[in-house]
């Protein structure tokens, strides 16, 4: 019996199935071999086709099939759309999505997510975000870091490479090691050992002198509203977020603590859990603050600063100063090392000013809600720099602020401004000069 000749090694013909109906008519339909080892749907030969050639027809579906991965590829195309539209993983899918979901998944403020997803668009996307995650490689990490470094090399601030390359860092680790099974796409992280980009000087915000703060606070071009809210963001040091949130229930006038529990999301419009685990905390109201807290005292949920533009007044801060006098050139300066006055600048002033005082830096780094004592540090650094006999007390008396001309609320600030030469910076709490928009204000 003669042997039947083999199919050559390496080459697939594909599946034929016979199917024979009622009426005695038989139709061929053929299943292809994937690039992944599954089957293709079944397909059609053309009618008419005796057995052999539908067998033919099915391998030369198969030969082009192995040749282009048609089949294969509207597959994983197919798959990718279910998958995205579901928001889940799947192989083709690009670092864009990835991020996408990583970002979703992240417990932090809706501020920082849109921080976040507004820098990669601008700088890690066009370099990697087309690419499969799963494919993503050590030398494309490397290519972000450089890209970095160019762009500090052309004025991008040391803090802002660190910011973007810790969103690509970040989401290497989670790409190995997330809670979210699913994101998991890498054996191990992929940037582990790769140098971060350069860095520069960090700006530093400067603090007010009593003597700029008592000027400050009892000059009658700005409005008692203004220098009420002043006076309980300094006198209090809380992160700006922090005092939006804070509500009088938070302010314990017998015991003379306020507990920090919250703060404010500006971006999302809600109350969230403040800056780190560090930020909850409960510390000594200073005395000097007690009778202008006793003075404004309103119900237990209602907010402390009430409905204030409070989120724009960095740049009126600065407009108030030069209203009362205060012109100490620092307070002002933008260079690459130094940033002008903000309202930040308050806190930044009631850390020193504890330091004055003799505030022992592990204490003042819980009543800040630092992480480490290195940030407290710099307090106490910035207060041994400087002969304190010379800038007057800190945190005087701020009885002259408890009068009734405005009631018991620290009212409305956006109408309230007072104008330089009839300009007036208004900002965030914090005054990124690279964001600084001049407006002006009739």
């Amino acid at each position: 019996m003669k042997k039947k000749p083999s199919r050559p090694r390496g080459r697939r013909s594909g599946t034929l199935e016979e199917r024979t109906y009622a009426d005695g008519g038989v139709a061929y339909f053929g299943r292809l071999r994937l690039a992944d080892g599954t089957k293709s749907g079944r397909m059609a030969a053309p009618l008419g086709m005796t057995k052999a050639e539908a067998a033919r027809w099915l391998a030369g579906q198969q030969a082009r099939e192995d040749a282009e991965s048609l089949v294969y590829g509207a597959k994983l195309e197919a798959a990718a759309e279910a998958a995205a539209a579901k928001g889940a993983a799947h192989e083709r899918e690009t670092v864009d999505a990835w991020f996408a979901r990583h970002l979703a998944a992240k417990e932090c403020g809706e501020a920082h997510r849109e921080t976040s997803r507004h820098r990669w668009r601008k700088h890690v996307s066009p370099i990697v975000g087309k690419i499969a995650v799963a494919s993503l490689t050590r030398d494309e990490i490397e290519t972000v870091r450089d890209y970095l470094d160019k762009a500090v090399d052309a004025g991008m601030s040391g803090a802002s490479a660190r910011n973007i390359w810790s969103l690509v860092t970040s989401g290497m680790k989670d790409a190995c090691a997330a809670k979210d099974r699913s994101l998991r796409v890498h054996a191990s992280p992929i940037h582990l050992g790769i140098l971060p980009p350069k860095s520069t000087p960090a700006r530093r915000r400067p603090w007010l002198y009593p003597s700029e703060w008592e000027a400050l606070s009892r000059c009658a071009a700005v409005p008692l509203a203004a220098r009420r809210l002043y006076a309980l963001a300094l006198y209090l040091g809380l992160r700006p977020g922090e005092l939006q949130a804070l509500t009088w229930g938070d302010l314990d006038a017998e015991g003379g603590a306020v507990t920090v529990s919250k703060a404010w999301d500006h971006a999302a419009q809600k109350v969230k859990s403040p800056k780190t685990e560090a930020g909850h905390r409960t510390f000594p109201i200073h005395a000097s603050l007690l009778p202008l807290l006793a003075h404004l005292r309103g119900r237990d949920d209602e907010r402390v600063i009430g409905k204030t533009d409070a989120d724009r007044v960095a740049g009126q801060l600065r407009s108030h100063l030069r209203a009362a006098g205060v012109t100490r050139p620092r307070l002002f300066t933008l260079t690459a090392s130094e940033e002008p006055v903000d309202f930040r600048s308050l806190r930044d002033t009631y850390a020193t000013w504890s330091a004055l005082e003799g505030v022992p830096v592990t204490v003042l780094k819980r009543r800040m809600g630092h992480q480490g004592l290195e940030t407290t540090d710099g307090y106490m650094k910035s207060a041994e720099s400087i002969d304190g006999r010379g800038i007057g007390e800190p945190f005087p008396p701020l009885t002259h602020l408890c009068v009734t001309t405005l009631g018991p609320s620290l009212g409305p600030l956006a109408s309230e401004s007072v104008t330089s030469s009839g300009e007036n910076w208004r900002r965030g709490w914090d005054s990124n000069p690279r964001m600084m928009v001049l407006q002006t204000i009739a």
